[in-house]
């Protein structure tokens, strides 16, 4: 799995595939990957393209909001970031 958390406005309870081994609850839990549902995704893009990328956190175990934007404001900027470095495959 190459996503740090996963945000979508409807989880599917059942697998589209046949050849699914298990649900997406299942395996964003096994590769410790947080999600989040019920979020308006139109909104979420319109924003980004209008203000551009943003720090954000979603957590399950600090679910206090002054301690998560204080977390937030302590995390390294995305100015500057290469982030395509460090998704992409060393190797085709």
């Amino acid at each position: 799995m190459q996503v740090s958390g996963f945000v979508v406005r409807e989880a599917s309870r059942r697998g589209s595939s046949w050849r699914a081994d298990g649900s997406l609850a299942d395996e964003l839990s096994s590769a410790n990957v947080v999600g989040i549902e019920g979020i308006d995704t139109r909104r979420l893009t319109l924003r980004l393209r209008e203000q551009g990328a943003m720090r954000a956190a979603i957590s399950t175990i600090d679910v206090d909001p002054t301690s998560l934007v204080q977390r937030v404001r302590a995390a390294p900027g995305m100015d500057g970031a290469d982030l395509a470095r460090t998704v992409s495959a060393a190797q085709p």
